[in-house]
């Protein structure tokens, strides 16, 4: 899991998508090394730094943050378009 890495242009919601469906792949894995690995996959650094400041402690809240910030991130690529 832990070659999983975001791309330059990948968005948050598909590199967790993509993350998570290689999660399923994988048995005897912990949470805690799960959201580790999800942690330093991260490619854009202000959300590798925040990431770090909220720190999940569960899949679930790994989840409930990312979605926020997928979903701020599209908001903002709406807004601004590239």
């Amino acid at each position: 899991m832990s070659q999983c890495k975001q791309t330059r242009n990948e968005s948050l919601r598909d590199y967790t998508k993509r993350f998570f469906e290689k999660r399923a792949t994988i048995t005897n894995i912990s949470e805690a090394d799960v959201i580790d690995c999800y942690h330093q996959g991260l490619f854009d650094r202000y959300f590798f730094r925040d990431f770090g400041r909220q720190q999940p402690k569960t899949i679930a809240e790994l989840r409930d943050i990312m979605t926020t910030w997928a979903d701020n991130e599209e908001q903002e690529n709406d807004c601004f378009p590239k």
